[in-house]
């Protein structure tokens, strides 16, 4: 199990040149960050289904040179540093768990509606209605305008 630290999390450009992960060291990389554990070369090689060991301990040697993962005393490898790269920028990670930012503002709306629906029939007023009905629209407002501002964002480093 890999247990995260600030210290952990980098941006992309601070740790390598964008063009060195890419392809199936990038895809090596992902599942080792999904993994939340060690894995040796044959494993990673059959879960990817990569021809050979020899690939996955290549694209592993890669990922090793970078600095991005570090292999184990028992020939195993896991993530070292933890970047933010393409779709790994739309993800949260506490401790081990790599979370997709969005599961927050679900778990939010379903909270509100089961509020919503639990009070609703104890507090059956029109203002009970409203409250809840601003409350709706404005935190969808703020979400959704805070997600347009930072994929703007990352757009405009990107391109």
């Amino acid at each position: 199990k890999v247990d995260w630290d600030a210290s952990m999390e980098k941006e992309w450009d601070e740790i390598v040149p964008e063009d060195m992960l890419h392809g199936k060291t990038l895809q090596v990389y992902k599942y080792l960050l999904f993994a939340k554990r060690a894995v040796g070369v044959r494993e990673l090689q059959k879960a990817l289904g990569f021809s050979s060991p020899s690939i996955a301990a290549h694209h592993l040697g890669k990922l090793v040179d970078m600095g991005l993962c570090k292999k184990l005393y028992n020939n195993k490898y896991q993530v070292k540093v933890l970047i933010k790269i393409g779709v790994l920028k739309h993800f949260v990670t506490i401790h081990a768990f790599v979370i997709p930012r969005f599961a927050f503002y679900l778990s939010y709306f379903i909270t509100l509606a089961i509020f919503y629906y639990a009070l609703s029939s104890v507090y059956s007023s029109p203002v009970f209605d409203k409250i809840m009905l601003h409350l709706s629209l404005l935190s969808g407002i703020v979400i959704t305008l805070y997600e347009t501002i930072r994929f703007y964002q990352i757009f405009k480093k990107e391109f």
